[in-house]
C-alpha cells in the first residue's frame, strides 16, 4: 500500500499515516495543498480528499457558485472522490458578509449551503 502510494504521489511531503477503524489514512501535502486519501487493509482506494485550485474546478461546479453568489470570492476548494463520485466542497467570501460554503456535485447540482 505504501508502495503504491509513493509510485502515485512521488512528490508528497509531511506524510502521516494512521488506522482509522479498519482502515489506513494517509495525510499529505502537494505543494501547499492539503490531501487525505483512505485505503482498505487490501490497499484500494476508499475515499479522496484533495484541496485544489479554483482553476481546477469543473466549469460547472463554477457556473453554480457564479449564478448564486457573483458577488463571492472563492477562498478554498476541497474534492471528494468516494464511490466513483466526485463532490466539492467551494468556501466563498465577501467583505463584510458572512462566509459561505456550498456542497456541489461534479454536474453542478448544488447539494447544500451553509453558513
Amino acid at each position: 500500500m505504501n508502495t503504491n502510494f509513493q509510485k502515485a504521489y512521488p512528490n508528497a511531503t509531511d506524510v502521516e499515516w494512521e488506522m482509522e477503524g479498519e482502515n489506513y489514512k494517509v495525510e499529505f501535502d502537494m505543494g501547499k495543498m492539503d490531501n487525505e486519501i483512505w485505503y482498505s487493509i487490501d490497499g484500494n482506494t476508499i475515499k479522496t480528499e484533495m484541496e485544489i485550485t479554483e482553476n481546477d474546478l469543473p466549469s460547472a461546479v463554477k457556473n453554480t457558485v457564479q449564478s448564486k453568489y457573483p458577488d463571492y470570492k472563492i477562498d478554498e476548494v476541497e474534492m471528494t472522490e468516494e464511490n466513483g463520485k466526485k463532490t466539492y466542497e467551494v468556501e466563498l467570501e465577501k467583505w463584510f458578509q458572512e462566509d459561505r460554503k456550498l456542497m456541489i456535485s461534479e454536474n453542478g447540482d448544488l447539494i447544500s449551503e451553509r453558513s
